[in-house]
């Protein structure tokens, strides 16, 4: 019984011990290539949170969901608000939430409400005794 290992073709072991550089090679290519797309242009081959943001912005809540094809209808009859965004403030305490809490929810809607140019409608449930 022989304990010699047959040994590996030239062309898998090329490869294996040449992984690092052409791993490396691969690399380089694409950032060559993608550089060479944009006019060896970094700005333009790495673009900005921002400028992706603007050019690929969609709604978070699509047009045809039943949700939101609701609010908009509850927003047109109550005569409350024409958008089709909306969002929920909870506040949530280890303890029952006493009345520091009750005094810092009416400070946040009373903000919420002198600014009409991005609030449309504030619906407050604490305040409301039916809710």
């Amino acid at each position: 019984m022989s304990t010699d290992q047959p040994r590996r073709p030239f062309i898998p072991r090329t490869i294996r011990t040449l992984a690092l550089p052409i791993v490396l090679l691969w690399l380089a290519f694409i950032v060559l290539t993608n550089l060479a797309a944009v006019g060896w242009s970094w700005k333009s081959a790495i673009p900005s949170l921002e400028h992706v943001g603007e050019e690929h912005s969609v709604a978070l809540m699509p047009q045809d969901a039943p949700s939101v094809q609701a609010l908009t209808h509850m927003g047109k009859v109550f005569k409350e608000s024409d958008s089709d965004s909306s969002a929920m403030i909870v506040l949530e305490g280890d303890q029952p939430l006493g009345e520091d809490a009750h005094q810092y929810y009416d400070e946040l809607i009373r903000g919420l409400r002198a600014d009409p140019t991005h609030v449309e409608h504030v619906q407050d449930l604490w305040a409301d005794r039916f809710t």
